[in-house]
């Protein structure tokens, strides 16, 4: 009886160490339609982060936002729920490919789009974003932020003469007005890549010298900024 309680104990402790709750993963794009230079969002790119082998068995979510010159534009959500260790195969197959083909029917409508506007509200919607996805209960937190970066809101107004001399001269200056507009959350686990690719020398260092604003802007909040993202060679 002795040995027959222990070989219990046994199995339902490797059973247990096997079976460790999956890993899971949120994902926001945000798509700034103020520039038709700006990439548009793609779903490789989005794969290449859901596609992981750490996340086949955990939830996965997405989310969408457009971005305009107001701060408060509509969002778009789906998700797919962690494995059924009892499940069918198939089934879970068939509800992945329903996920993308949500994804990708979402990313075309947006994508043919041909709104542009003349100013932009990066930072508000960024920030709204960043906290939700920061408190979000999952292993893996990711924002692609398909922009320029190149705000022209009241928090801050890259055209105007003095902004951009200020911006190409002293950057830190921009940085402590921004500050002094918005709050920097906490932001510990998430990642952030902002997707650009400019499209000429005047492009090139107004947006080398906004990512240097974005960087020194949350160095203290344990945001991880990575700009651009790789993209897989396809065989």
């Amino acid at each position: 009886m002795k040995n027959s309680f222990l070989f219990t104990i046994l199995v339902l402790g490797i059973w247990s160490c096997t079976n460790l709750p999956a890993k899971s993963i949120s994902l926001t794009v945000l798509s700034d339609k103020t520039e038709v230079t700006i990439p548009k969002p793609s779903i490789s790119h989005i794969k290449y982060f859901f596609d992981d082998e750490l996340y086949q068995d955990g939830k996965r979510i997405f989310r969408f936002q457009t971005i305009t010159n107001t701060s408060i534009n509509k969002a778009f959500g789906t998700s797919i729920a962690a494995t059924d260790p009892f499940g069918n195969s198939l089934q879970r197959k068939s509800e992945i490919q329903k996920f993308y083909n949500q994804i990708d029917t979402l990313l075309v409508l947006k994508n043919s789009v041909k709104n542009t506007y003349r100013s932009s509200s990066i930072l508000k919607p960024l920030l709204k974003q960043l906290r939700e996805i920061q408190i979000s209960k999952t292993t893996r937190k990711v924002v692609l932020l398909y922009s320029d970066i190149l705000e022209a809101s009241d928090v801050f107004n890259v055209y105007k003469k003095h902004n951009k001399k200020l911006l190409i001269k002293e950057p830190k200056k921009v940085v402590e007005y921004i500050q002094s507009e918005i709050t920097i959350p906490e932001l510990d686990g998430v990642e952030l890549f902002i997707i650009y690719y400019p499209t000429d020398r005047i492009n090139n260092r107004l947006f080398e010298k906004m990512t240097a604003v974005y960087q020194e802007l949350f160095k203290d909040s344990g945001l991880r900024l990575q700009i651009g993202i790789e993209n897989k060679i396809p065989f």
